[in-house]
This record gives C-alpha cells, sequence and structure tokens, in this order.
C-alpha cells in the first residue's frame, strides 16, 4: 500500500483525504452480507 492512498490525520484535527483512498473492509463484520452487497456499490 502506498502512502499516496492513505488516509492521515493532520495536527489540528482534520483529515487529508487522497482522490482514490484505499478503505479496507471485512466481509461479515455484523451487519450482515445482505446490507454489504448493496452498501459495496455506492
Amino acid at each position: 500500500m502506498g502512502s499516496k492512498n492513505k488516509i492521515r490525520k493532520a495536527k489540528d484535527g482534520t483529515l487529508n483525504v487522497p482522490d482514490h483512498p484505499i478503505i479496507p473492509f471485512i466481509e461479515g463484520d455484523g451487519i450482515g452480507p445482505d446490507i454489504w452487497r448493496a452498501a459495496r456499490m455506492v
């Protein structure tokens, strides 16, 4: 994972989000597979 794609928190508390962030997910994290299939498309 390159550091260019990481979401970082600045010292003032704001978030620095790149144009193409990498957002990990764990399928089956307690919200149910039906919800995850629909949310993944968003």
